[in-house]
């Protein structure tokens, strides 16, 4: 048979009210600076504030779409992949979209791009007197002697000129991005437009 011993419960003392001691509120008395943070693209933008709208831009889901798709769907594209590919990003293509896509196959400059080291989506961040510049680049291409940085476009334009102007200076920011990294090789910028299924080379500046 097993005894156990008794012993007596502890009893938890009384807690002490705690002290009321007031610590010094500590303020920063150094020089300010304001930083501020910035996107290539928002530097061609009018500082003002746009109607807001609860429905979505159809507009804006489309040249989302165009993006992933050339960075996500295997090149030559596949009109059945790509329309798969729209369909779980819950967008439907139409005739028009499917047309534009698969007219890149036959651009022979692309193609011989693609065959190239390059790499979609390309992030940067620089510095720009007391702005931080960041984005990403759609496309990047490293060829023997020079370095192409192409963006693409899915404004419906008249004709090149439109697109250089509305995105020359986004492009420019690029080009002073990847500078910043190598600055070995001549870097020049280019726009691709799929409605007008063509590749747009900006002048050096």
């Amino acid at each position: 048979m097993i005894h156990f011993e008794s012993h007596p419960l502890y009893e938890r003392p009384e807690a002490e009210e705690a002290k009321n001691v007031k610590q010094p509120t500590l303020t920063y008395k150094g020089d300010i600076q304001c930083v501020e943070t910035l996107t290539a693209s928002s530097l061609k933008q009018k500082q003002t504030w746009k109607p807001f709208e609860l429905k979505t831009n159809v507009a804006t889901q489309r040249g989302t779409l165009f993006h992933e798709i050339m960075g996500q769907c295997s090149y030559p594209f596949q009109k059945q992949e790509v329309i798969d590919f729209a369909n779980g990003y819950g967008y439907t293509m139409r005739e028009t979209d499917l047309k534009q896509i698969l007219a890149l196959n036959e651009n022979e400059v692309y193609a011989q791009w693609m065959k190239e080291d390059h790499q979609f989506e390309c992030s940067y961040i620089i510095s720009n007197d007391d702005a931080i510049i960041h984005g990403f680049m759609d496309l990047v291409i490293w060829l023997e002697n020079e370095t192409i940085i192409l963006d693409y476009k899915t404004d419906t334009v008249s004709n090149g000129q439109e697109l250089i102007d509305l995105y020359h200076v986004q492009l420019e920011t690029y080009k002073d991005a990847l500078q910043a990294c190598d600055d070995s090789k001549p870097i020049k910028t280019a726009l691709y437009s799929f409605h007008l299924n063509e590749i747009i080379t900006l002048p050096d500046v």
